[in-house]
């Protein structure tokens, strides 16, 4: 129970991330791609039958606070107040031509509504969107910043 009191806790500094470090965006793409193609990621069902990968973040976004005593029960609860289903893409993942960002609102969580939603833009984009252009060789990629673990910039087809 609730108590009243206040206690001031003070911010601990933690090691600033340099997304200029290939390593870095490494880690943060294959957890991504985990979401959607890993056995415990939570976009996993979006993953089946694909040949390519797509790497995603799921979210859900609350519309109201439950209190601590409650439980959050969406079948008991007006639709407008549901939380909203979020999700996150690129794909393919080792040379991405399309990225999308997905809101449902009042949808629930992302991973059932959202990221279904996502896929089937994906996949309708990747159909109609006109070849990609050939893999630049090692040399372009270390001039525009990248390299072999790296990642450059290219230009999305539309």
């Amino acid at each position: 129970p609730a108590s009243g009191d206040v206690e001031e806790i003070q911010p601990e500094t933690t090691a600033a991330v340099q997304p200029h470090e290939a390593p870095n965006w490494q880690r943060i793409i294959e957890a991504m791609t985990a979401v959607v193609h890993g056995p415990r990621g939570t976009a996993r069902r979006i993953g089946a039958d694909l040949t390519y990968r797509i790497a995603g973040k799921t979210g859900t976004s609350q519309v109201f606070t439950v209190a601590q005593d409650e439980e959050y029960n969406a079948e008991e609860i007006d639709k407008k107040l549901r939380d909203h289903g979020l999700f996150i893409a690129f794909a393919p993942v080792e040379r991405p031509r399309i990225a999308v960002a997905v809101i449902v609102e009042n949808g629930g969580s992302g991973s059932k509504a959202a990221a279904p939603v996502a896929r089937a833009v994906i996949e309708a984009y990747l159909e109609d969107a006109p070849a990609a252009p050939p893999a630049p060789d090692e040399r372009m990629l270390r001039a525009a910043g990248g390299g072999a673990s790296g990642m450059a910039a290219y230009p999305v087809p539309g």
